[in-house]
């Protein structure tokens, strides 16, 4: 079978890591192509709607099968149930680290997605612990790591106020952000390098707003670096007492609950604890059953 699985250039490396993910872990006999057309089964990485539709109709016309890997629905364009359902509904699966069967449910009275032939594949992102690893030795340089390229809307200034207010240092992974002094910035180096920042990290941070996973922080536990994340269901589901959670709120109340937990001794992630997270999230595990729901 011949199978496009390739991610858009203009989205995030996080979701290109999703697609790399997918292409080791295929099973034997399924040829990678580049172009859609020219394949049987087409894997979507979705974070909105606008084009998804026209694409979908095209495959469909085609004979074409199509799966689809949902990162955003919050966001998105329009989340009610009826705008998603239809897609959902044609897919040969839908993966999602939310309950979008609980999503429906709750949303659509008397739904049930079985007679609807909506195949969910409910699960996290992945890690690979060959690459995200602690460094040896490790000095917890930088009392947090963030990531992204929106200081107000990814919790990167917050951090960046708390920090300050400990007086101790912050990574990042992204843009020079113009946050102040204190703050060491890397973008486009290797995995590896990254693994090495994130292992001199005390905290890593998850804190966009509204939604999303947030790979940095299942790398950077695989790496020994405490998450902070929201207090949102999926995070509870996937991460445990993995995390720190504290409430998304304003931006002051956000950095409050950072001083606290800056300002308190850290839970060291010990290596019983990594290899736990390590084998549960691990890429291979996760994409293959991907593999075997779709196939």
């Amino acid at each position: 079978m011949r199978v496009c699985l390739k991610a858009p250039d203009h989205l995030s490396r996080g979701i290109h890591r999703v697609a790399r993910a997918l292409e080791t872990s295929r099973p034997a006999g399924l040829e990678l192509v580049q172009a859609r057309e020219e394949a049987e089964l087409v894997v979507y990485h979705v974070i909105g709607l606008t084009g998804l539709r026209e694409l979908v109709e095209a495959d469909r016309d085609a004979g074409r099968r199509y799966a689809i890997v949902q990162y955003c629905l919050l966001t998105t364009e329009d989340s009610r149930p009826e705008a998603w359902l239809d897609l959902w509904r044609g897919a040969a699966g839908v993966w999602s680290y939310y309950n979008l069967e609980a999503y429906l449910t709750a949303r659509t009275p008397g739904f049930r997605t079985e007679p609807l032939g909506v195949r969910f594949y409910f699960a996290p992102l992945g890690v690979d612990g060959t690459v995200f690893q602690p460094a040896r030795p490790t000095r917890k340089r930088f009392v947090i790591g963030t990531s992204g390229y929106v200081a107000e809307t990814e919790g990167v200034k917050e951090c960046y106020r708390a920090a300050v207010r400990v007086d101790r240092e912050q990574f990042h992974l992204g843009p020079y952000l113009e946050l102040g002094p204190g703050v060491t910035y890397v973008l486009n180096v290797t995995d590896a390098e990254v693994a090495e920042m994130w292992s001199a990290c005390t905290y890593v941070a998850g804190l966009r707003r509204v939604e999303g996973f947030e790979l940095p922080a299942l790398e950077g536990l695989a790496c020994g670096s405490r998450p902070i994340v929201f207090d949102a269901p999926h995070y509870r589901t996937w991460f445990g007492e993995h995390a720190e959670y504290i409430p998304e709120a304003s931006a002051d109340e956000v950095v409050e609950a950072l001083v606290q937990i800056f300002s308190r001794p850290a839970r060291p992630v010990t290596p019983a604890e990594r290899e736990s997270v390590v084998a549960r999230f691990d890429w291979r595990v996760l994409a293959g059953t991907f593999w075997e729901c779709i196939l």
